[in-house]
């Protein structure tokens, strides 16, 4: 009961801080860059080359061609190649701070929180990983989705990281 007493007594004390916080919430939502994301299905048919049956029995396809897909994310040279060969190096060159995420994307902070610059390859090979996720829709049917701050962007990596990917299963 005391506590209601005190509330009512002091309403600008007990408001001001819920105020403050919704303010800094929309400011901080306000600086984030957008966010557009493509969506690719990949049917697969045959198990990923190199898998041995043994080791993958009772696993989807897709899930090993999403495992495929991840490891070859993780290498420098096919990050760069994605990079590359679809819109993502232009636009990291273009845009400095596109990877600028969180308080670093705010105006004037981003001095605080972001290191040296590096190249564009380096930029390329620690963006592109974060950028693409996977959703299993069937057994069969793996879905890549990738996000990225312009659709142009986020479309043509998407194109660029299946076309790289046929190209390394064709290799193989």
């Amino acid at each position: 009961m005391r506590f209601l007493e005190t509330l009512y007594r002091h309403r600008l004390l007990a408001v001001i801080p819920i105020v403050i916080g919704v303010l800094v919430a929309g400011g901080y939502q306000l600086v984030q860059p957008n966010s557009y994301t493509s969506t690719a299905s990949l049917w697969v048919d045959a198990s990923v080359p190199g898998q041995s049956s043994a080791s993958t029995e009772g696993v989807d396809p897709s899930t090993l061609e999403e495992y495929a897909i991840q490891e070859l994310l993780t290498t420098r040279s096919f990050a760069v190649a994605v990079g590359t060969s679809g819109p993502l190096g232009a636009y990291l060159a273009s845009h400095p701070n596109a990877e600028s995420t969180g308080l670093a994307a705010i105006p004037g902070l981003d001095s605080l929180f972001g290191g040296s610059k590096s190249s564009l390859d380096d930029q390329i090979s620690n963006y592109l990983p974060n950028m693409v996720g996977f959703v299993d829709a069937g057994p069969q049917v793996l879905n890549i989705i990738v996000t990225a701050p312009d659709p142009a962007v986020a479309t043509g990596t998407a194109q660029a990281l299946i076309t790289e990917y046929k190209a390394q299963v064709d290799a193989a």
